[in-house]
């Protein structure tokens, strides 16, 4: 149990580490003149859902560094990495977790770039890993 628990920690502080180099790429990256972008994206998500017998609640978290080298005005090659945290509790209990990692390569198509916006098409390949935990109560039926 203490290994695990180890793990968790570590898994959080690359979490941490990870949302801190996204806000300071966000914070200096610019699409309009550069060659070489440095972009970012954060994704949050919390579903309760109920039912007349059940309730249940997922929440999500990723966050996604990129960088991308302009090959010319309307054409890019990039990379990306993306670090993601599931949790899911069941009416009955059950708690699932997932820890994903994605790294991978993309293709950038630029179909406006404008002085103040840029609208683009990306085309990604990545190499997924995903781990989960499923921490499931016993439930027994006494009947008599």
């Amino acid at each position: 149990m203490h290994t695990f628990h180890s793990i968790t920690n570590s898994n959080i502080m690359k979490t941490i580490l990870i949302l801190i180099i996204t806000i300071l790429t966000f914070s200096i990256s610019h699409a309009q003149e550069n060659k070489l972008i440095i972009s970012s994206s954060l994704r949050f998500q919390n579903v309760n859902t109920k039912t007349e017998n059940q309730e249940n609640s997922t929440s999500y978290f990723q966050v996604t560094p990129r960088i991308l080298y302009k090959l010319n005005t309307k054409l890019g090659i990039g990379v990306l990495y993306a670090a993601s945290r599931s949790k899911s509790e069941y009416y009955n209990n059950d708690i699932t977790k997932l820890t994903g990692h994605q790294v991978g390569g993309f293709v950038q198509l630029d179909l406006i770039n404008k002085s103040k916006y840029q609208i683009f098409s990306d085309l990604d390949a990545s190499y997924i890993h995903s781990k989960s935990q499923n921490d499931f109560e016993t439930h027994t039926n006494n009947t008599s």
